[in-house]
């Protein structure tokens, strides 16, 4: 009978390894995506603070876009950096 209770303890004990194996797994990749994804940001933050307000104004009055559109820039249409514009 206690060796029975032995067997099933050790079957459990496998399952929870097994499981915080997976668990570990996981939560490696999920670190991995977070670091990706701050590091993504932190690089967009940074194009953002090149510009003062003064260039948001002046990058939407040069622009082309329709009366009501609110200066969004498309994929792959970033302005240039702050200082540059008419300078070449």
């Amino acid at each position: 009978m206690i060796r029975t209770q032995i067997d099933g303890f050790r079957a459990e004990l496998n399952e929870s390894k097994a499981k915080l194996t997976a668990l570990q797994e996981k939560l490696d990749e999920l670190e991995s995506k977070k670091t990706g994804c701050q590091s993504r940001i932190a690089l967009a933050k940074s194009k953002c603070d090149q510009y003062t307000r003064s260039d948001v104004i002046r990058f939407r009055g040069e622009s082309s876009f329709p009366p009501g559109h609110h200066g969004h820039v498309a994929a792959g249409g970033a302005a240039p950096p702050r200082g540059t514009m008419g300078h070449g």
